[in-house]
């Protein structure tokens, strides 16, 4: 009778410990994914953007606006040129903080 219990629990010990996670078969392909940079100063007045970025257009402006706006990096705070690493990966657009390791964030 122990050894059918200990049976039991050790089978549910090794299937709550498993390797195998459902949300990793969704398929997430960055063959689709698109880098560039785009670069813009900060002042009081808010964000000048610089009239060459071809891959600038109103969504992309507002998202950058308002994250710019709410982020609390220090790397983004304060006034002057900055220059953004941008990843458009499946339709989403994410901020470059680091490039190894990659640290990307959500816009």
């Amino acid at each position: 009778m122990k050894t059918i219990i200990l049976l039991i629990l050790f089978s549910f010990s090794c299937q709550a410990q498993s390797l195998y996670n459902p949300k990793a078969n969704d398929k997430l392909s960055y063959v689709d994914s698109e880098s560039f940079s785009i670069t813009f100063t900060k002042s009081l007045y808010g964000l000048t953007f610089e009239q060459n970025d071809r891959k600038l257009d109103n969504e992309l402006k507002t998202k950058i606006e308002r994250f710019m706006k709410n982020t609390n990096r220090p790397k983004f705070k304060g006034q002057g040129k900055f220059t953004l690493g941008i990843v458009k990966r499946n339709n989403q657009y994410f901020v470059v903080e680091s490039r190894k390791p990659e640290r990307l964030l959500e816009l």
